[in-house]
């Protein structure tokens, strides 16, 4: 029988994490200051449901001074993945260190060169929020293209449309033409959404960007979305080769196609939302649009 592999849940890892920061705090609380502790803090209420609260620093007071939500990974990179010794090993040794370094200095103000131009900081966030829908897209197109031989081929078929090399075997080099695919295809869909969002600045009686609950399926997602590039067009009398609202490229639909795709997007959604495009000069949207088109 083969040996299990470790395995790891994100209460574990909150309470390993915390008590390595504990124990770096403890050892050298200047280094670390203002950070005092690391807590796991129960549960909180809001929007109808439960929330975890996770992981929280502290400084001496108690005041709280940092705190996130931990997510394990789910698709290429597994949970198993975490909770290998050397990946523990580390977190705690290298990661959680110069966490904590670069954010005492932060807060303290030793440091005052960590900020980054605000396209450069767009462009940061932006690819934050994109990694859930790129990582179920990648996860979905390689399990397709092992599972069926004409999906493979009609993948394969795509990325030589993009003019792009690349190899079946090794795995590893597979596994990378995938994902540089579910990029690809994922930031085309950033650029358009965005690029609607900034319209609805100059266009307010466009309707609010989203996407229905009651959007089920890939093929749902997609209606929705032209719909509204068609709305901005109609409405701009322009842009219609950027947004492409007829698009019918078979693989555009594909970062749709994960169980949890549609609820990954949604999020995005949400994130992009927090930007008021109707403060930010039109020099730097530019900025943004060229910094986007190269990934």
């Amino acid at each position: 029988m083969p040996p299990s592999k470790p395995t790891i849940n994100e209460v574990d890892f909150c309470g390993q994490i915390a008590s390595a920061v504990n124990l770096l705090v403890s050892q050298d609380r200047t280094a670390f200051s203002p950070v005092h502790e690391a807590r796991i803090e129960g549960y909180g209420t809001g929007e109808g449901r439960r929330k975890r609260k996770d992981l929280r620093f502290r400084d001496l007071n108690g005041k709280l001074v940092l705190c996130g939500e931990t997510k394990l990974p789910g698709t290429l990179a597994s949970p198993a993945e975490v909770a290998r010794e050397e990946n523990l090993d580390f977190i705690k040794t290298h990661f959680l260190p110069d966490l904590l370094r670069d954010l005492a200095d932060i807060i303290s103000g030793r440091r005052r060169d960590w900020s980054m131009p605000p396209d450069d900081l767009f462009i940061r966030s932006l690819e934050s929020h994109l990694d859930w829908p790129v990582q179920l897209a990648s996860a979905y197109i390689l399990e397709r293209t092992e599972r069926s031989k004409p999906f493979d081929l009609r993948v394969q078929g795509w990325m030589r449309g993009q003019d792009w090399t690349f190899v079946r075997t090794p795995h590893e080099a597979w596994v990378k033409a995938v994902d540089n695919m579910a990029k690809t295809l994922a930031y085309v869909w950033a650029n358009r959404l965005i690029f609607y969002k900034a319209l609805r600045a100059r266009f307010p009686d466009l309707p609010r960007l989203g996407l229905r609950a009651s959007a089920k399926t890939p093929d749902e997602a997609l209606a929705a979305f032209n719909g509204f590039f068609q709305k901005a067009v109609d409405r701009s009398g322009d842009y219609e080769p950027l947004l492409m609202p007829e698009a019918r490229d078979w693989a555009t639909a594909l970062v749709f196609h994960a169980p949890s795709a549609l609820d990954a997007w949604r999020g995005f959604l949400r994130d992009i939302e927090s930007v008021d495009f109707h403060k930010i000069p039109s020099d730097l949207v530019g900025r943004i649009f060229l910094k986007l088109i190269g990934p």
